[in-house]
């Protein structure tokens, strides 16, 4: 009675019985190509100069924070770490609507000039973010991210360490399950992207439901 999604994108983002269904919004999204360790994995990327260039992979059902505990858990890449003025962000977890600035999310956020660098955890609220700098550099690696939220809090853990906590209030709106890359102020065309490789994600509700 826990209900929980995967998808290892060895079909694409067409997605199976269990997987996560996926939507694009925005960009293009390709086979990244197979490997041993990652034998199926997908490119979510954005060439589009400036703030009207994006492009994400949501989920295509919303789920709201108030009802228990949340895990978002991925691998990820991103195969180009960012140097100005090729500027861009990279937002992965849970986000209501594209648009920077996101207006609600719980997210793992990357722009090279915030932190040094660092990955960056963040809850955004009707606008007003609050962020926690996780201490661990963004590189081209693939990664292992985890959040999970409960009542009030979110713990973001990196390759399956605690790296950080932030207790606050929760987004209120509906929130989707998303993998977001935004161009802010790149002028050459250069293109940017999230490479993923598997998706887990799991909702344990405060008032279990039996059937």
């Amino acid at each position: 009675n826990i209900p929980e999604w995967f998808d290892d994108f060895v079909w694409g983002t067409s997605g199976s019985p269990g997987e996560l269904g996926w939507i694009q919004l925005g960009g293009s999204t390709s086979n990244l190509g197979s490997t041993d360790d990652h034998p199926g994995s997908v490119l979510v990327d954005v060439s589009i100069d400036g703030p009207a260039g994006y492009n994400a992979l949501s989920s295509n059902q919303s789920c709201s924070l108030a009802s228990g505990i949340y895990t978002f858990e991925c691998v990820v890449i991103l195969p180009v770490v960012d140097t100005v003025p090729d500027n861009y962000e990279a937002h992965i977890g849970f986000i209501d609507a594209p648009g920077i600035p996101l207006a609600n999310e719980v997210c793992f956020v990357y722009n090279n000039t915030l932190n040094a660098g660092n990955w960056t955890g963040r809850v955004t609220v009707a606008g007003v973010s609050t962020d926690l700098d996780l201490g661990v550099a963004v590189t081209t690696d693939w990664v292992n991210l985890k959040i999970v939220i409960s009542p009030g809090s979110v713990d973001f853990y990196i390759q399956g360490v605690l790296e950080g906590n932030i207790a606050t209030a929760l987004p209120t709106a509906y929130l989707y399950w998303m993998f977001y890359i935004q161009k802010l102020l790149d002028t050459n065309g250069q293109t940017e992207y999230i490479g993923i490789d598997a998706f887990y994600g799991k909702i344990e509700l405060t008032n279990q439901r039996f059937f």
